[in-house]
Protein backbone atom coordinates (compact mmCIF):
# COMPACT_ATOMS: atom_id res chain seq x y z
CA UNK A 1 0.00 0.00 0.00
CA UNK A 2 1.37 3.66 -0.87
CA UNK A 3 -0.24 6.63 0.62
CA UNK A 4 0.99 9.24 -1.33
CA UNK A 5 -1.10 12.23 0.16
CA UNK A 6 -3.17 12.94 2.96
CA UNK A 7 -5.20 16.38 3.79
CA UNK A 8 -7.53 16.80 6.69
CA UNK A 9 -10.77 18.56 5.73
CA UNK A 10 -12.20 21.89 7.90
CA UNK A 11 -15.42 19.23 8.90
CA UNK A 12 -12.23 16.94 10.15
CA UNK A 13 -12.36 14.24 7.51
CA UNK A 14 -9.36 13.10 6.07
CA UNK A 15 -9.22 12.52 1.95
CA UNK A 16 -5.91 10.41 0.67
CA UNK A 17 -4.63 9.62 -2.15
CA UNK A 18 -2.84 5.91 -2.53
CA UNK A 19 -2.90 2.81 -4.40
CA UNK A 20 -3.67 -0.58 -3.32
CA UNK A 21 -2.48 -3.77 -4.72
CA UNK A 22 -5.50 -6.34 -5.54
CA UNK A 23 -4.79 -8.36 -2.61
CA UNK A 24 -4.96 -5.67 -0.55
CA UNK A 25 -7.96 -3.89 -1.79
CA UNK A 26 -9.83 -7.59 -1.30
CA UNK A 27 -8.86 -6.86 2.36
CA UNK A 28 -9.98 -3.63 2.87
CA UNK A 29 -13.09 -4.25 1.18
CA UNK A 30 -13.63 -7.11 3.78
CA UNK A 31 -12.48 -5.35 6.45
CA UNK A 32 -15.10 -2.29 5.51
CA UNK A 33 -18.08 -4.97 5.05
CA UNK A 34 -17.59 -6.86 8.15
CA UNK A 35 -17.30 -3.99 9.84
CA UNK A 36 -21.01 -2.39 8.76
CA UNK A 37 -22.03 -5.64 8.92
CA UNK A 38 -20.93 -5.90 12.69
CA UNK A 39 -22.08 -2.63 13.83
CA UNK A 40 -26.24 -3.08 11.90
CA UNK A 41 -25.27 -0.45 9.25
CA UNK A 42 -25.99 -2.93 6.35
CA UNK A 43 -28.25 -6.19 7.21
CA UNK A 44 -27.66 -9.51 7.06
CA UNK A 45 -30.05 -10.53 5.02
CA UNK A 46 -31.46 -9.06 1.47
CA UNK A 47 -35.40 -8.39 3.10
CA UNK A 48 -36.61 -8.01 -0.64
CA UNK A 49 -35.44 -11.84 -1.77
CA UNK A 50 -38.46 -14.56 -0.11
CA UNK A 51 -37.30 -17.15 1.72
CA UNK A 52 -37.71 -20.47 0.51
CA UNK A 53 -36.85 -23.62 2.59
CA UNK A 54 -35.13 -26.32 0.90
CA UNK A 55 -36.81 -29.15 1.81
CA UNK A 56 -40.38 -27.85 0.25
CA UNK A 57 -42.08 -30.03 -1.46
Amino acid sequence: MLVSKTLETSKGTVKFEGELEPAELDLVIKLGLNLLLMQGALPLTDSNVPYVPNNVQ
